[in-house]
């Protein structure tokens, strides 16, 4: 005979309804209440949803099955600083995926994680979204509270749900791409960040973990390591070259980093034909300079950002570019944050999401393309 919510409900001490809310993780139940009626669930016998990823989003309902989300940032404004318009593009897909039912996003920002956990237990969200790698110690804190999830490509840090674009994927299709267009010497151009905005982990005064202190060394550290992994075992005929500038945003700019990577790229042999950026604000300084100096793109030189943002606009040719789905990402968020309230003790999940490439203006067709045409 199959469990029922009503059997369910009995059992816990709470009405059905309260079951089929904490069961689908919508609705305004505390946490200790929704790990009651999960527990009387499982020993029931009512199928567990633990091997379930994303459970079906929640249509337009009463205001009580609203999700009501914190977007915080802790020390620091990330969302005043470079990056900021792919933030916009994340909260527009997070924010018209929570309004399907009835729910909203807040962003806010905190000096410190005491601030932020009095707010979140006053106001009482049910899920908080991170786009700042936090110490651990503070990741638990929070977590203590409710269901935490990044939506960063530094997915460094065990037991956080986390959603972002596969990387070592993107690099492959930008290699395809680049070697389709007949390129076969390519540099790959990151930075490697320090006391950056984003990167309150230098500064928290917490006693630092190791995943601590990999999270804290670039916001772009898969990214550089699926590119190392390229550059370390090129396939046949391609020269792949890994250029990775420090930069100490205390000390340094990010046109003197641009340009000190730049001038390593023009002293390699054989000469590159196309330099990859880490990130679109990157990409622009670079076709700046490259401009600055004389030297044609694409006509010299090839040029291929990572982002596919707004930021793009600003540039003077329509950049080659990894468009990631940022919005797409956002719409995830909250069927996260579901599961998690359903089943809070549900094996962490990291979703990533398929990148698209757009070859702009800026790549050029080289001798020896498949492509047939040639500049």
């Amino acid at each position: 005979m199959s469990v029922t919510l009503k059997d369910i409900a009995e059992e816990a001490g709470v009405s059905p309804i309260t079951v089929s809310r904490a069961l689908r993780g919508v609705g305004r139940i505390g946490q200790e209440t929704r790990r009651r009626i999960w527990g009387t669930a499982t020993r029931l016998g009512y199928q567990s949803v633990d091997y379930v990823i994303i459970p079906p989003p929640v249509k337009r309902g009463k205001a009580d099955h609203s999700l009501q989300l914190l977007a915080p940032s802790v020390g620091s404004h990330i969302y005043d600083v470079s990056g900021s318009l792919f933030l916009n593009r994340l909260f527009s897909g997070l924010d018209q995926r929570l309004r399907a039912s009835n729910g909203c996003v807040l962003m806010g920002h905190f000096d410190t994680v005491d601030d932020l956990v009095r707010t979140w237990k006053k106001h009482g969200y049910q899920g908080l979204v991170l786009r700042q790698p936090l110490p651990r110690t503070w990741i638990h804190r929070l977590q203590e509270i409710g269901p935490v999830v990044y939506a960063v490509e530094f997915d460094w840090q065990a037991g956080v749900d986390c959603v972002y674009s596969n990387e070592f994927r993107s690099t492959a299709d930008v290699l395809r791409e680049v070697y389709e267009h007949g390129h076969r010497s390519i540099a790959w151009l990151g930075v490697l960040d320090s006391y950056a905005p984003h990167q309150v982990v230098f500064s928290s005064g917490e006693e630092l973990g190791i995943t601590d202190h990999l999270a804290n060394t670039t916001s772009h550290g898969a990214r550089l390591a699926s590119w190392e992994h390229l550059c370390s075992f090129s396939p046949p005929g391609i020269n792949s070259h890994l250029i990775v500038v420090e930069r100490d945003w205390r000390k340094k700019d990010l046109a003197q980093t641009v340009a000190e990577g730049i001038e390593r790229i023009l002293k390699l042999d054989p000469p590159v034909t196309t330099i990859v950026a880490a990130s679109d604000p990157v990409a622009i300084e670079v076709l700046r300079q490259l401009q600055r100096n004389g030297i044609k793109v694409p006509e010299e030189m090839s040029l291929v950002s990572y982002g596919g943002g707004e930021e793009l606009l600003k540039a003077d040719l329509p950049l080659a570019s990894v468009t990631i789905p940022v919005e797409t990402i956002g719409r995830v968020i909250p069927e996260l944050i579901e599961r998690r309230l359903a089943f809070p003790d549900a094996i962490p999940v990291s979703i990533q999401f398929e990148t698209v490439f757009d070859p702009g203006k800026t790549l050029s067709v080289l001798e020896g393309s498949n492509l047939g045409e040639v500049r």
